[in-house]
């Protein structure tokens, strides 16, 4: 079970869009962190790019953060910011 990222076709994309959608896959794949998801591959198949990475169970954050949603405890906001600081930190280290 995976989780694809593609890259829609477009006529009118920028020459460099793709580019930078396999760099990104690149950049990501290097990494190894318990809070960013591992690449599996990277190709394109019949006109559309896609990074295939890791599939991660749960609700995102567009379910937790919606407008009428119970707001998240100060020790749940903290917890998260922690985790994005530390894979922040690693991808900086990289």
């Amino acid at each position: 079970r995976v989780a694809l990222k593609i890259l829609p076709r477009q006529r009118s994309a920028p020459a460099d869009r793709l580019e930078r959608f396999h760099r990104e896959a690149r950049a990501v794949s290097s990494l190894n962190h318990p809070n960013i998801v591992s690449i599996f591959d990277a190709a394109s198949d019949q006109g559309y790019s896609y990074i295939a990475m890791e599939y991660v169970e749960g609700k995102t954050l567009r379910q937790l953060l919606h407008p009428g949603a119970p707001p998240l405890s100060l020790e749940t906001l903290l917890d998260w910011l922690a985790q994005i600081a530390s894979a922040l930190d690693a991808a900086h280290q990289a």
